[in-house]
């Protein structure tokens, strides 16, 4: 199913994790400190790290139960939730890249400017990721990417049980499941978008309160927002420095409806998601798959533009 990368290709990319792991560790701050056993978790991840033990949460991080359940499972064998999670995390995270990089050379992106992509997604995402390994967004991520695989090699099955699993580690997957509408496969998007939501809407329907959360909690955090533009606007356009301009722009460049249609869900999904939630910078989080595509064709296009010119001016 999926390409097969150089064994050189291949040692770039893990020589490339491994400088930025090392930074990561040497600032002090990997890994995170949890007030249990000495660390310290966000709010956050202390939802997540309570679920792994098996304690009641409040809501909507009750939904999200899939990460915390297999770290519930590897505990079985002895080893600690706070490594669970950190395995888990770092696992999705070469599983996310070896998405990344098949999607790429799909779309005929030669492996070098792939790592290009690497680069744009690590030094914003990841070097983050790496102090907060107790989140579910890297798993997600993860669905998200397997879903763009899915819909960029037209693999209708491999797309929906993207999304049908995705959503339960967290629900910003869903966000991703218009995207198939471009195919005109209008029958096959509507079933998509019908599985994905009843998958959706499981794990709500397993617990009180959904729509206290769902309305509610909605309104008074979307008023706070709506009510500081300037906060919304710095957040959401900040979140990724240039990249965002490397990324829209090599979007544009590819000239491909799949890629924009999936540039406009997600876009759509992330401030729909400042609606709910107080978090402004990570809710751009599901936006890592379409900068770091559209920087990887940026580059590769910007580089082969200039071989052109070059070319030219020397034939004259």
């Amino acid at each position: 199913m999926l390409r097969g990368i150089s064994r050189s290709g291949l040692s770039i990319l893990i020589f490339i994790l491994f400088l930025f792991l090392l930074a990561a560790m040497s600032n002090g701050s990997f890994p995170p400190k949890h007030k249990r056993n000495g660390w310290t978790l966000s709010p956050d991840a202390g939802q997540y790290m309570r679920m792994a033990d098996g304690q009641a949460v409040k809501l909507p991080f009750a939904y999200r139960w899939l990460l915390p359940e297999l770290v519930r499972s590897l505990a079985r064998t002895k080893l600690h939730p706070l490594y669970g999670f950190i395995v888990l995390n770092i696992l999705s995270m070469a599983l996310f890249y070896t998405l990344f990089i098949n999607v790429l050379l799909e779309l005929n992106v030669p492996l070098r400017f792939c790592f290009m992509g690497v680069l744009s997604t690590f030094v914003f995402w990841h070097t983050y990721l790496l102090k907060n390994l107790f989140l579910v967004d890297q798993p997600a991520l993860v669905f998200i990417m397997l879903a763009i695989y899915g819909l960029v090699t037209r693999q209708a099955l491999i797309f929906v049980l993207a999304v049908i699993v995705g959503v339960h580690f967290k629900e910003s997957v869903l966000f991703i499941a218009p995207a198939w509408l471009v195919t005109k496969d209008y029958k096959t998007a509507i079933l998509i978008m019908l599985f994905g939501f009843t998958s959706y809407l499981i794990p709500r329907l397993a617990y009180d309160g959904m729509s206290g959360y769902l309305f509610a909690h909605g309104r008074a955090q979307g008023y706070v927002n709506i009510t500081q533009p300037s906060r919304f606007i710095y957040y959401g356009l900040t979140t990724w420095g240039g990249a965002w301009v490397t990324g829209i722009m090599g979007i544009a460049m590819a000239k491909r409806k799949d890629l924009v249609a999936v540039t406009w869900c997600l876009a759509a999904g992330a401030f729909v998601s400042l609606w709910f939630a107080g978090d402004f910078g990570r809710m751009f989080a599901i936006m890592v798959p379409v900068i770091g595509i559209g920087s990887a064709i940026f580059f590769k296009d910007f580089w082969q533009q200039q071989n052109r010119e070059f070319k030219y001016e020397k034939e004259f």
